[in-house]
């Protein structure tokens, strides 16, 4: 059996079922001296970037940075020493063994090193680094929340969970299992493609544990008891998770512990799934018809409580929903263009 090491990475979410905004933090980073640069080919290092604001908040720390000259932007995702800094981050350990992916889908990484002195809050530290594309769109959750990209647009919908998919089933085909999917892994490049990012708790096939329980409300309930044997499948679920929200606009499909409203949906799931979308439909106050029966069927089917019963990835590509009208590189453009004018 494989075995997890039990630890999660997000709190419980204080609003359900619709999700909230977030707020970004400004940078802690005030000035940085490298040592022991780590060389990918072609790598990009610190020592020649130049640092900005900070872009998100959690276990690390991520900047947005530019080459000396401003023609291009990077991400810098920051690994303080743990330990009174005395210890590589085993975050960064792990983030890095997934250097060599390269799909237009998944995120880039450019350039790494595993010990660097910096100041962070206003004293002198360790870390480690590393630079990845810069995704200019964000990610999905700010998306969803701050611009609703996806509001009565099921085109826009499939065609980014084509991305998604096609991210996904090139990692599974490289024995890589994110397990961790989420909106906020899931970033929007400057010629609008997904990329998948964030890969410090995933795992390669022949590790045979996983180092997380995933993220409350979007992690498969294998994942929740320990029991993870295919990682694969608890992929799936995720991503079934995500698919439920971009359509629905904010709404997960379940909770985990309490009762929505007096509602167990997870149960209903698991019980009788026509009754789950009947809810869903009145939780929403929505028509019947906002979920196609295709729609309702592809769904449920990748949130089978089961994982052996959920579909592969060649499965949901032969699916009736998925194999629905998409937008061309051209109409995307168009489109997200038109959704992201204020920014």
């Amino acid at each position: 059996m494989y075995q997890s090491e039990g630890t999660e990475d997000e709190p419980l979410p204080d609003s359900l079922p619709f999700l909230k905004k977030k707020s970004f933090r400004r940078c802690l980073l005030a000035s940085t001296t490298g040592s022991e640069e780590l060389k990918l080919q072609h790598s990009v290092l610190m020592k020649d970037l130049k640092l900005g604001r900070r872009i998100d908040k959690g276990k690390c720390l991520i900047f947005i940075a530019s080459s000396v000259d401003e023609k291009t932007k990077y991400a810098l995702k920051v690994f303080p020493y743990s330990n009174d800094s005395k210890n590589i981050c085993s975050y960064f350990k792990n983030e890095i063994q997934f250097k060599d992916l390269k799909h237009k889908n998944v995120i880039n990484l450019l350039g790494f090193s595993d010990k660097v002195s910096m100041i962070l809050n206003g004293k002198m530290a360790q870390a480690s680094y590393i630079v990845m594309e810069y995704a200019p769109y964000s990610d999905m959750y700010r998306a969803l929340t701050e611009f609703d990209i996806f509001q009565n647009d099921e085109i826009l919908v499939r065609t980014f969970f084509h991305q998604l998919i096609e991210g996904l089933e090139y990692l599974h085909l490289n024995d890589v299992y994110h397990l961790d999917i989420k909106l906020e892994n899931l970033l929007i490049g400057d010629d609008f493609n997904l990329k998948i990012a964030d890969f410090d708790n995933s795992a390669f096939k022949k590790q045979g544990k996983i180092r997380s329980r995933g993220t409350k409300f979007y992690r498969a309930p294998e994942m929740v008891t320990n029991r993870c044997k295919n990682f694969s499948k608890a992929d799936i679920y995720s991503v079934g998770i995500v698919l439920f929200i971009l359509r629905s606009g904010g709404y997960y499909p379940h909770t985990e512990e309490d009762p929505y409203e007096g509602i167990d949906l997870y149960g209903l799931l698991c019980k009788n799934p026509e009754d789950f979308w009947k809810a869903q439909f009145a939780l929403q106050s929505r028509s019947s018809k906002f979920y196609s029966r295709s729609f309702r069927s592809l769904v449920t089917a990748m949130m089978d409580p089961d994982p052996e019963k959920r579909p592969f990835i060649n499965d949901i590509k032969q699916s009736l929903w998925y194999n629905d009208k998409i937008y061309s590189k051209e109409e995307l453009l168009t489109v997200m263009k038109s959704k992201y004018s204020n920014l």
